[in-house]
């Protein structure tokens, strides 16, 4: 297990690591994919991040971060919804260099519901914003990840990346996001976004609700996921995403048993 917890990243909230995990994670040898939401860009400070982040560092981990995403609409139509959003994104983008990370997770903050009848618009304003970002993420040092979540479709990020792709702007394959809310198969998702795949975000569901569980716990072919991206010799960045510390578990021995590389 330890072999593998040195490949993969694992989710958390930054308060639930300042509050209650981040010795047990040192311990443990476990790279924290951290969380920086609204909650903890609003409660900590500065020194909290540099705290943790040395800590970390100190215990020989790598470290991958997701930027806030709650509400917020990148590539929103409003132009004030769209600056607020920005203004959130920058603050995380403020605080990554103390964290050094791998990658930075970003939504797309795509919705049907919302930007089906201004698709156009919303790329354009998305291409804009993304391209502001992936520019901060190139002086940190960083990959800018950009995560699928309520998108049908693989087609709809597509021209984003055909636009900004770069060795620090890539793909963040969210499964489980594509299962409950997509309705394209998830090799066809692999066979049109793979050349910009950079990182995986790996949790279950029924298909119903994005409950965010133990891998096996929900309808999910991961061994077929795995079988794919090994016959494309795709190798990106891994992060468990499952909500529950028992689910976590439970998702690196199924993750043991099938891990192709």
């Amino acid at each position: 297990m330890e072999k593998l917890l040195k490949k993969i990243f694992i989710s958390i909230p930054f308060k639930m690591l300042w509050e209650e995990y981040l010795l047990k994670v040192i311990e443990n040898k476990v790279n924290p994919e951290i969380a920086l939401d609204n909650f903890a860009l609003d409660n900590f400070g500065i020194k909290d991040f540099e705290y943790v982040a040395q800590r970390l560092h100190e215990g020989g981990l790598s470290i991958t971060l997701h930027a806030p995403y709650m509400e917020l609409a990148p590539g929103g139509i409003d132009p004030k919804i769209r600056s607020v959003s920005l203004g959130r994104l920058h603050q995380a983008f403020d605080f990554a260099p103390i964290f050094k990370p791998f990658s930075i997770v970003c939504h797309s903050g795509y919705d049907n519901r919302c930007y089906r009848d201004n698709q156009d618009q919303w790329l354009k304003n998305s291409i804009e914003t993304w391209t502001i970002f992936a520019d901060r993420a190139r002086e940190i040092g960083t990959i800018l990840m950009i995560e699928n979540v309520f998108e049908e479709t693989p087609e709809i990020l597509k021209p984003i990346f055909k636009s900004l792709y770069s060795d620090n702007f890539k793909f963040c394959f969210d499964v489980g996001h594509a299962h409950v809310f997509g309705k394209s198969p998830i090799d066809m998702w692999i066979d049109e976004l793979s050349p910009y795949l950079g990182q995986l975000h790996l949790h279950d569901n029924k298909g119903e609700i994005d409950d965010h569980m133990a891998l096996g716990c929900g309808e999910i072919e991961f061994e077929k996921l795995f079988s794919i991206l090994k016959r494309k010799n795709l190798k990106p960045i891994i992060t468990l995403e499952a909500h529950q510390e028992s689910w976590v578990l439970e998702s690196l021995q199924i993750l043991k048993r099938l891990w192709p590389w």
